[in-house]
């Protein structure tokens, strides 16, 4: 069984509004609202708090109104379902949205039923951290390879705050698919972790994370990408009295994560 969800729909072609919501309501899920503007969508997300928002980045997206943005902050899951896709405009977000080019409805359909079977497994592509209590302290990292930024957030950690480390396989590229991997995590977080990448690892430190934040950026890994070969994942959240150095060093002791095992 999968979970049902409501969505709002922002396009301003009637017959995609059509079938848009036909293929929903034939999923068995619920539509809320049609909007052709920004500004209308903004406030039916606000107002009517849905589990996902397929829009079209055609339509309104000069406006003052950040239809994605506003998507993210609400912990609604956003799909842009358009024939065009700002790939620089995607990467500024927290969470990327999902893309799906038109006329595909067929794979709008099949994105549609992903989603609804992994909320049913607690692995939605929303991020689980709606408003932050605090962020990461020390300075922002200057690269992917800054282990001051990270050490300092580290060091810092309070009760509840997450790690996640994706482990590589030891083959002689291991620094480089790291490197490249870590490029690739750092757009799926948010401005308030802090990741850093190794010679053989990517780890992300998730403040007031906890075991969701873990879940939600290795639901979107795996959905969107295909991870280096033999890579493994752990997750960890730092205990009341624990001290941060002994969280950081948990990690190696702590089982995989096979619920989300890449590539499975």
């Amino acid at each position: 069984m999968t979970v049902l969800m409501t969505w709002v729909v922002l396009d301003d072609d009637l017959l995609y509004t059509n079938l848009i919501q036909r293929v929903l309501e034939d999923l068995g899920h619920s539509v809320l609202a049609v909007t052709d503007t920004a500004a209308a969508t903004v406030t039916a997300i606000n107002t009517l708090h849905p589990t996902g928002v397929i829009l079209d980045f055609s339509v309104d997206f000069a406006s003052d109104y950040d239809v994605i943005a506003t998507a993210i902050t609400a912990g609604c899951t956003p799909i842009v379902f358009s024939q065009r896709a700002d790939d620089a405009l995607l990467s500024r977000y927290s969470v990327r949205p999902l893309v799906i080019f038109k006329p595909d409805i067929s794979a709008l359909e099949i994105a549609i039923r992903g989603l609804a079977e992994r909320s049913d497994k607690g692995t939605s592509n929303r991020e689980r951290r709606k408003r932050p209590s605090r962020v990461a302290s020390g300075a922002p990292p200057s690269n992917v390879g800054d282990s001051h930024s990270f050490y300092d957030a580290l060091n810092a950690a309070t009760t509840g705050d997450a790690i996640l480390s994706l482990e590589l396989a030891d083959q002689p590229n291991r620094a480089r698919e790291a490197t490249e991997l870590a490029t690739v995590v750092q757009r799926k977080m948010r401005a308030e972790d802090r990741l850093l990448a190794t010679s053989a690892a990517v780890r992300v430190f998730l403040p007031a994370g906890g075991g969701d934040a873990v879940a939600s950026i290795l639901a979107r890994l795996h959905r969107e990408m295909r991870l280096p070969e033999g890579t493994t994942a752990r997750g960890v959240t730092l205990a009341p009295g624990e001290a941060p150095a002994d969280f950081y060093d948990r990690l190696r002791s702590t089982a995989e994560l096979t619920e989300y095992r890449p590539n499975s």
